[in-house]
């Protein structure tokens, strides 16, 4: 009897505990629930905080950039208006990143050559400046000529183009010099051939024939030897490739594997360069 008498109340309490312990478990798995749902939400919140963020710079940029190019008026191969003064703030928060971004391409494109020009870390960094503004202005000049209903065949653009130019042209020599301005002039106008070696590099990735430094630099320049534009003295245009020609040189220094990718990159090419002149007729003026 004195045994049964203490084993019902231990019975008892071990039920009790377990019962509590059932719902502690309960309510933890509640809290826990909770927890992850708000965790879940001031995720979803961040996201979408960022995601309003890069609009915002998106239009800032957009702004921008339909600020400056208004400035630019076209007129017999003149800029009438200068940068635009209004915007405030948000206006100079977009040059200044524009400005950031074709600053980083230069400095992608053009480092390692520029090192090895023996150019100085001060040197380095006013041509990249320089380099950036030039290519932003250029770009804008087109962009405002197209938004004026003119093209770069336009005489008044071609005149505006040219003497953009020529002052870029100075400007390089007096911060480099001669000899270093010329080197960067012909790695300039063989730089748009490199985007026929990059889109193979990135086809053969991963295979069993990788395209080395030394075939894309090789592959380059075929590229650009290729090019009509690059014969005539100007810089390499992929779109004025003679193919047949590219291609028969490039058996000299690829695999058949890189060059069966090669002819792929040609005929892909090939077509967008076709559909692109299709809409381009479509949408002419009749």
């Amino acid at each position: 009897m004195s045994a049964r008498r203490w084993t019902t109340p231990i019975l008892i309490a071990a039920v009790a505990a377990m019962l509590g312990l059932a719902v502690w478990l309960d309510r933890a798995a509640a809290r826990s629930s909770e927890d992850l749902a708000a965790s879940l939400r001031q995720q979803k919140s961040l996201v979408n905080d960022i995601q309003e963020m890069d609009r915002r710079i998106e239009q800032l940029d957009a702004d921008w950039a339909q600020s400056r190019r208004k400035s630019l008026v076209i007129r017999a191969g003149k800029k009438v208006g200068g940068p635009p003064d209004a915007g405030g703030p948000a206006a100079s928060a977009a040059a200044a990143r524009a400005t950031r971004v074709m600053r980083a391409n230069v400095d992608t494109q053009f480092r390692s050559l520029l090192q090895r020009l023996g150019l100085s870390p001060v040197q380095i960094g006013q041509w990249e400046a320089a380099a950036a503004e030039h290519s932003l202005m250029m770009r804008d000049i087109v962009t405002a000529a197209a938004d004026q209903g003119l093209t770069p065949r336009d005489p008044g653009v071609i005149a505006l183009l040219q003497s953009e130019t020529k002052q870029w042209e100075n400007q390089q020599a007096d911060l480099v010099g001669a000899d270093a301005s010329a080197q960067l002039d012909d790695y300039t106008r063989v730089l748009p051939a490199a985007q026929i070696a990059n889109e193979l590099a990135g086809r053969v990735f991963g295979s069993d024939s990788p395209l080395t430094a030394a075939q894309g630099s090789q592959l380059t320049q075929i590229m650009a030897n290729a090019s009509a534009t690059y014969k005539q003295g100007g810089g390499a245009n992929p779109n004025s490739i003679d193919w047949d020609s590219a291609l028969a040189q490039a058996q000299g220094v690829l695999s058949a594997s890189q060059l069966a990718a090669l002819q792929a990159v040609s005929v892909n090419r090939q077509i967008r360069m076709q559909l692109s002149q299709r809409v381009a007729a479509l949408n002419r003026p009749q």
